[in-house]
């Protein structure tokens, strides 16, 4: 339950692009209840072993690449920079 919830909270950063929101908040709360639930030795097992978050970070990027219908290998122009 409680690395779903962290899958879940990266996915809401990723949505809201690392800003603050009322959707992170509450999932930091479930989080919060979540691992107080757990006994000593869950926590300690979880606090041991890394969070996949490179890999849950890539997948949910393509999933929100094509839940949005971007298609990565459509060429784009290359954008100019303008100096200010």
């Amino acid at each position: 339950m409680y690395r779903a919830l962290d899958v879940r909270l990266t996915w809401v950063r990723l949505i809201h692009f690392g800003k603050p929101s009322e959707e992170e908040r509450r999932v930091l709360d479930e989080m919060d209840a979540a691992w107080q639930a757990l006994s000593d030795a869950e926590q300690a097992m979880l606090s041991a072993e890394p969070a996949p978050k490179e890999d849950v970070v890539g997948l949910l990027a393509q999933a929100l690449l094509r839940d949005n219908k971007v298609n990565v290998n459509e060429r784009i122009p290359a954008r100019h920079l303008v100096a200010a």
